[in-house]
This record gives C-alpha cells, sequence and structure tokens, in this order.
C-alpha cells in the first residue's frame, strides 16, 4: 500500500469515526484565549489528534513504531559504542563527557531526519507526520543538552547548577511531550485558576512555580559566580597576597551580599505586596528564632572567629581532646585534622565559648616537653649530659632556643625528669622527634645499668 493514499483528503478514515471534536469547536478561533479552564478542546487541537484523524491506522502504526524503535536502538547503540571504546584510562577524557551526554541523542536525531527524508522522498504528506513531530522535538531536546554540556565543560558547575540543567531539560521533555498532545496550554491555564491568600495577597500556584523555578535558578547562578570568586580569593591566598582569615571572610561578605541581592530580586519579581513580605519576613523570623537558632549563632561565631584572626586554616589547636591541624573553615565548623587520622568537626561556636589553644597563632615555634622516669637519682647526671648531646644533634630543634632536662620528683630513689626543647614545625608534629631522642638515648645509655621510662 502506497503511504500517500493515507493522505487523500477526499477518502474517510476509519477511525475518524472512534475519536471526533465536539461539533462547538470553531477551527479559527483561538480556544484558550477566554476559557482558561483544564478541558478537551486542547487535545482536540493537537498535532498528535491531527495525525490521527488524518492518517491511516497503518501509517500511524508504522510512524510510531518507527520513532519508537529509532529512539531506543539509538540509546541502545551508543552504550554498547561506549563501552568498547571507553576504558578507565579515558573514561574522565573530553571525548568520553561528549559520548555520555549528547552522542546518543545525535544519532537519535540523525536517523529521525533520515527517516524524515524517506517519508518526504514517498510524498508522504508532512503536516502530519508523526516523524516530523518526533524530529523536531528530538532536534530541540538536542540543542538543550549540547549547550547544557558545553556549560558543564567551560564552568564546573557547582551541585545545584547541575541539577538546574537538569531540571530545564526535563521541563523541555515535558513541555514537548504535553504540546504534542494539546496538553500544555491547559495545563498552564489549570495552574493559574487555583489561588490562596497571603495576607491580603492572592497568589496562583503558576506563580508560585514560576518564583520556585526563578529562586532555583537565581541561586544556582549566585552559588557558580560565588565558586569562581572563591577560586579566585584562594588562589591569593595561596600566592601569599592574603591571609587565610582575611580570604575567608570576604568570601563570607560576598555570598552574603550575593545572597540579600537574589533573595531581594526573588521577593520583587514575585509581584508580593509590601503587607505580604511582611508576613514573610515575619514568618521567617520566627523560624530563624527558634528553629534555625543554632545555624544562625554558628554561622556569627564564624564571622567573628575569621575577623578576630583567632583560627585560620593549617592552624594547630588544641581544644578539649582534640588536637590538631584546621583542614578547613567552613561556614558553621572547621575541621580538624588529628595526628591519628581522624577528623574532627567542631562548631564555631564552641571557639567563641570555650577556651582553646592556638599552637601557631603568632609563629610555629613551639616548646615540646615529655617525662622520663629514672631508676636511681645517681643516673641523672650522665643521662643529662648524654640527652643535651642528642638535643644539639637533631635538626628541627633550634639551636637557639632553650634545650635541657629538669628534675621534677624524686620518690624511694626514683628520679623523674621532663626533657624540653623548641621547634618550629610544629605542623610536622612532634611524636616523631620524640620517638627518635628516646632510641638514641636508650642506645648510647645501653652501657650504663638503668633504664628510662616515658
Amino acid at each position: 500500500m502506497d503511504l500517500s493514499d493515507a493522505y487523500d483528503k477526499n477518502t474517510t478514515m476509519p477511525n475518524q469515526a472512534i475519536l471526533t471534536a465536539p461539533a462547538n469547536v470553531d477551527d479559527n478561533v483561538p480556544i484558550f484565549t477566554d476559557n482558561p479552564a483544564f478541558d478537551e478542546n486542547g487535545f482536540f487541537h493537537s498535532a498528535f489528534y491531527e495525525a490521527f484523524t488524518q492518517l491511516s491506522i497503518h501509517s500511524l502504526f508504522i510512524q510510531l513504531v518507527s520513532c519508537l524503535l529509532i529512539l531506543v536502538g539509538g540509546i541502545l547503540t551508543i552504550r554498547k559504542i561506549r563501552a568498547r571504546i571507553l576504558t578507565e584510562k579515558n573514561n574522565n577524557s573530553l571525548f568520553a563527557s561528549f559520548m555520555r551526554s549528547v552522542a546518543g541523542w545525535i544519532l537519535v536525531v540523525v536517523l529521525l531526519g533520515a527517516f524524515l527524508t524517506l517519508f518526504t522522498a514517498l510524498k508522504v504528506n508532512e503536516k502530519y507526520m508523526f516523524i516530523h513531530y518526533f524530529t523536531i522535538g528530538g532536534a530541540l531536546l538536542l540543542m538543550v543538552r549540547f549547550f547544557a554540556w558545553l556549560f558543564i565543560i567551560a564552568m564546573r558547575p557547582n551541585d545545584l547548577l547541575r541539577l538546574s540543567l537538569k531540571i530545564v531539560e526535563w521541563f523541555f521533555l515535558c513541555s514537548i511531550v504535553l504540546s504534542f498532545f494539546g496538553l500544555y496550554i491547559p495545563l498552564i491555564a489549570w495552574e493559574d485558576s487555583i489561588s490562596f491568600n497571603i495576607g491580603i495577597q492572592t497568589i496562583n500556584l503558576g506563580k508560585v512555580l514560576s518564583i520556585l523555578a526563578l529562586a532555583l535558578i537565581l541561586f544556582a547562578a549566585v552559588g557558580q559566580f560565588s565558586r569562581l570568586v572563591s577560586i579566585a580569593i584562594n588562589k591569593q591566598v595561596n600566592n601569599g597576597n592574603l591571609k587565610s582569615n582575611v580570604g575567608e571572610l570576604i568570601i563570607r561578605i560576598i555570598n552574603i551580599i550575593l545572597f540579600v541581592i537574589s533573595s531581594f530580586s526573588i521577593l520583587t519579581n514575585s509581584g508580593l505586596t509590601s503587607s505580604s513580605i511582611a508576613t514573610f519576613t515575619s514568618a521567617l523570623g520566627i523560624g530563624l528564632g527558634f528553629g534555625l537558632q543554632k545555624i544562625v549563632i554558628n554561622f556569627l561565631s564564624g564571622i567573628n572567629v575569621l575577623i578576630e584572626g583567632i583560627v585560620r586554616k593549617d592552624d594547630q589547636i588544641r581544644i578539649g581532646n582534640i588536637a590538631g591541624k584546621v583542614v578547613s573553615v567552613r561556614s558553621q565548623h572547621i575541621v580538624v585534622l588529628e595526628g591519628s587520622g581522624i577528623e574532627s568537626i567542631i562548631p564555631n561556636s564552641q571557639l567563641t565559648d570555650t577556651s582553646f589553644q592556638n599552637l601557631t597563632l603568632t609563629d610555629n615555634k613551639h616548646c615540646v616537653k615529655f617525662p622520663v622516669q629514672l631508676s636511681s637519682f645517681g643516673h641523672f647526671e650522665i643521662f643529662k649530659t648524654t640527652i643535651i648531646q642528642i638535643l644539639q644533634e637533631q635538626p628541627r630543634i633550634l639551636k637557639d632556643g632553650k634545650i635541657g632536662v629538669e628534675v621534677t620528683s624524686i620518690y624511694e630513689n626514683i628520679c623523674n625528669t621532663e626533657v624540653f626543647f623548641w621547634i618550629a614545625d610544629i605542623e610536622n608534629g612532634t611524636s616523631e622527634i620524640v620517638s627518635e631522642i628516646l632510641v638514641l638515648a636508650g642506645t648510647r645509655l645501653e652501657k650504663n645499668v638503668f633504664a628510662t621510662k616515658t
């Protein structure tokens, strides 16, 4: 059968008797101008309905099945190609990213275009072709996905912005599908028909969704801009042009300004009146006063810590039973890496409410002390001479710093002593150098009959 026979307008199609438009629908009058209700008129003016009433059942089935097979076959083909050519070595390359994000849609659009050319050569009326609609929709989705992929490659967006791009892609996909069935405009009208009150302001569901979409996109863009600013400032910190706490403070201030501007822009574009905004801010104030109190306190404490400069990244601190290097200063807490490899999370409020020790606040010099117990007081002098000699040989120990051994207590001829010295690289720890000193002392004193205990 020649598919062009399916488009003979003088021929009555069997499926026309199955599904017909309401008799009161005028094709020359826009049906959504004065009728916002979600009704069936949108479907009866849709591309699907036109194709259904104009195509023969055979042509409808062939085109529909062809489109689905092209879609599924293109995706499965690209997956097999990726599995063969992508290895662990090139899995993170630009080519691998292109294959994962864009190549599948390119193949689908190319195949749809080839079938479209085939159906055109068979002189099938394009106006009512499923493949025609599928090709246009696939091309639009390919453009969205391609530009999103370029943006990800160029900007390295944060997680929120990546989520926004995914939502945009799905929005376009759903819009195309709904438009194909004539349901997009009625759905928008249905959203606008649902409303509720905030104070004296009436807001519909469509407006709420628009505000949420604006907020998501705006905060994602602001987060990406803040990330780029943070990278630039941290580069200056690493080059020694800025102190770490000053750089972090600048980043925090910029983030606050961007957040305030973004929030103000969203509220301005929401169409809310001043009384509605006042109601919203009052509710937000109550939330901050109760549910978010700890978050606000930690945030403000973090700002205070940065302004005072009492804790900076790479500082060596001791707070309670936790001692180690500050590896991260966050808006709510700091992260301390202990010598054992354990990372401890300390809230910022704890830094302002309790006492703690910063071993590198002014410089990296630090006095190291450790106890040694002698089995007899008579061994003290030879032990002291040996220890002093070992301390003078250690390259990490400051030559101009004070070194020595002191007696702390004597009990039943047992002598308790304390060895002390200064180092300038506390960030490298103290346990290793203490162990080395004790090993050397034990080796050199092995000829003498006494033992050392720590």
